[in-house]
């Protein structure tokens, strides 16, 4: 059984996802599985993810045949997934030295009731609530323990296809008792491009500002709400402590 488990949705850009699953299987020294949750890609990116599929006991995809967003997508992953610690990631990450895995879950170890992240957002206006702005992990590289799951829960879908999710699963962490750690070291040994999965090639035909606004008001009002009850997914079953 691996140790780590890192997850990542994908939607077209091949080339993206080909050069970060090489680097996350080939560029870390940890024991691990990578997932790929292939959202309805139209550039061969399926083809691809059956071909390594063949020679790499350690790489595995499941394929949607529409895109069901990122939170949906992440769920689908986490919920194959085998290792203790869960990495969600981005297709658009790239990494720069091989401990940065390890690094990462190190915090997770000692202490499992924390959610790891690379970067801390602070002062987002954008998800203010009531003249509370909260401080988030943003979700391009977010960890937790096996038990994160059950105790908090998976991705709100409702946040589908994108933005806020992010916000709204540290937030409902913390409601749970875990703290959000920031892990200063792997910054420097993960880089996210920012946008290269849904911007770049995408942007004419996706409203990102009308989806921002739309899901920070959902978020809004789950906070006003106390709505912090655990998202699970249709078909998980949450294992008794």
């Amino acid at each position: 059984m691996p140790d780590i488990s890192l997850v990542v949705p994908v939607w077209d850009n091949l080339v993206l996802t080909q050069n970060s699953v090489m680097m996350f299987l080939y560029c870390t020294h940890s024991d691990l599985e990578v997932i790929i949750v292939d959202n309805g890609s139209s550039d061969g990116t399926w083809a691809w993810c059956r071909q390594v599929m063949e020679d790499e006991p350690r790489f595995h995809a499941i394929h949607n045949k529409e895109n069901r967003g990122y939170g949906p997508g992440l769920n689908q992953g986490l919920m194959a997934a085998k290792g203790e610690y869960l990495v969600c990631l981005n297709n658009d990450v790239v990494v720069y030295h091989t401990e940065w895995c390890e690094q990462l879950v190190a915090p997770l170890r000692a202490n499992p009731r924390l959610i790891c992240g690379a970067r801390v957002i602070s002062g987002n206006r954008w998800v203010e609530v009531d003249n509370w702005v909260p401080d988030y992990l943003e979700g391009y590289c977010l960890a937790f323990h096996r038990q994160f799951l059950t105790d908090v829960g998976f991705f709100d879908e409702h946040f589908a296809p994108a933005f806020v999710e992010d916000v709204e699963i540290c937030w409902r962490a913390e409601q749970h008792g875990y703290q959000m750690e920031l892990v200063p070291i792997v910054a420097s040994g993960l880089h996210h491009l920012y946008g290269k999965t849904t911007y770049v090639r995408h942007a004419a035909d996706t409203p990102h500002r009308e989806i921002t606004r739309r899901n920070a008001e959902y978020f809004r009002k789950k906070v006003r709400e106390g709505n912090d009850a655990p998202f699970y997914p249709e078909g998980w079953v949450p294992k008794v402590s």
